[in-house]
């Protein structure tokens, strides 16, 4: 019995580590247009691969330290979650690379994009109300995916 008891551990052991997938982190530029002009989204996605190169880092600070990814790679195979990453006031869609790469390398494709008119690199405040940002347009936004 304690053989045959070994043997399905040893096998059960090797199912599970079998499953159990290490992946590269993969990055594309995302471009969303919306359909009247107004509003395109830019972003990036981040997504399991198995390409292991070349490697890159995903963007560069003097603040923050980059993510390795395989820019535009070849997705992996199968049917992956989704985490859509949202950044605060004024923040863009790098703020939470290092986030969305560990993500990514656990089999999830996570989506980020740069708000218009509330991120870092487009403050629009004529177009924002007494607040400071654009709660109004913010529906209509998430209606392009």
């Amino acid at each position: 019995k304690f053989t045959i008891f070994l043997f399905a551990a040893i096998f059960a052991a090797h199912t599970v580590s079998a499953q159990a997938q290490a992946y590269q982190t993969a990055m594309s530029v995302l471009e969303i247009s919306d359909t009247e002009g107004h509003r395109d989204l830019d972003g990036f996605v981040w997504y399991p691969t198995q390409a292991r190169g070349p490697l890159s880092y995903d963007f560069e600070s003097e603040v923050w330290v980059g993510t390795l990814v395989v820019k535009d790679a070849e997705p992996a195979a199968g049917r992956f979650p989704l985490v859509v990453l949202s950044h605060g006031m004024f923040g863009n869609a790098h703020n939470q690379a290092w986030l969305a790469g560990a993500l990514a390398q656990q089999g999830y494709v996570v989506a980020a994009i740069s708000h218009p008119g509330t991120s870092t690199w487009s403050r629009e405040p004529d177009e924002t109300d007494n607040s400071g940002s654009d709660h109004a347009m913010f529906p209509g936004s998430l209606t392009m995916f």
